[in-house]
């Protein structure tokens, strides 16, 4: 049987239990879940096979692969995610642009959510004052993931937003070896 996977957050389960879910959160798990992908909620529960890093890796591959497809055509039969591939191995990133994945970061310092809120590429949702803690949901396309998370790095963030962009890149690279690496 599989075990819950600690990197997955299913928010709307959580509020089916709970009337404010984030304060019964577990401050020992992962501060950055995926809490949606590509129009899909995880499946969180034991012994699913959806909300997992291969089938997150594999909608990836395959969408960049249909947009690599619209493309380059397919005289050889390739399979969408073996187009992906190539797209990845490539760095052909346009396609990246179409699939969105939804971060919830959990226990946060506020200014991790004004280091979003200063880039226009990701939607943000607003935390709720009065909680002893920021949480919000971030959600941006692969390729802007990929981007704006390249600044893990850069000294121009504070030590806090750093270290946070640092684990968000280590979340994709469980994600997305090929491109997070």
């Amino acid at each position: 049987m599989t075990e819950i996977n600690p990197h997955f957050t299913n928010l709307y389960e959580l509020s089916l239990k709970e009337p404010n879910p984030f304060l019964v959160l577990d401050p020992s798990q992962p501060k950055i879940t995926i809490c949606h992908h590509g129009g899909e909620i995880p499946d969180t529960r034991p012994g699913s096979e959806h909300g997992t890093f291969l089938d997150i890796r594999f909608a990836i591959r395959e969408t960049i692969g249909m947009g690599s497809l619209l493309c380059w055509g397919n005289p050889n039969g390739k399979t969408l995610v073996e187009f992906g591939d190539e797209a990845l191995e490539q760095r052909e990133l346009w396609a990246a642009r179409t699939y969105y994945v939804t971060l919830f970061f959990y226990d946060v310092h506020h200014n991790i959510h004004l280091a979003f809120a200063h880039d226009r590429r990701f939607h943000l949702s607003w935390p709720e004052r009065n909680l002893p803690f920021t949480y919000f949901t971030a959600q941006g396309s692969v390729y802007d993931w990929y981007k704006f998370l390249q600044h893990k790095d850069d000294q121009g963030f504070k030590e806090k937003q750093r270290q946070l962009l640092t684990l968000a890149w280590g979340l994709w690279q469980l994600m997305l070896p090929e491109l997070f690496n």
